[in-house]
């Protein structure tokens, strides 16, 4: 995250993204509406990373970096909500059934 996002901004975000998986979960299987983020996720991570290539092939060349950047994120991202999860997890799957 960027200097200039602020947290309240970020989490703020992350709100209306969980928001809408909650939705979506009320009509699908949440295991879909999980696969069918990560996918969407993974579709829009690419185009950031395109977007932010000179050209084609320097697009090309930062593939194994950006593929390493996302990786250790997610993985730092999953593990922290697992650590939260795993404190709270009576509260949270109560409100969740």
């Amino acid at each position: 995250m960027s200097d200039t996002v602020s947290q309240e901004l970020f989490f703020e975000l992350v709100g209306k993204f969980v928001d809408e998986a909650n939705t979506l979960s009320q009509q699908h299987p949440p295991e879909l509406v999980a696969t069918s983020m990560m996918y969407a996720l993974a579709r829009y991570n690419t185009y950031v990373v395109a977007r932010s290539a000179r050209d084609k092939d320097d697009f090309t060349a930062d593939r194994q970096q950006a593929l390493d950047f996302f990786t250790e994120r997610y993985q730092a991202m999953f593990l922290e909500n697992f650590k939260d999860h795993m404190a709270n997890y009576e509260t949270y799957m109560e409100t969740s059934r």
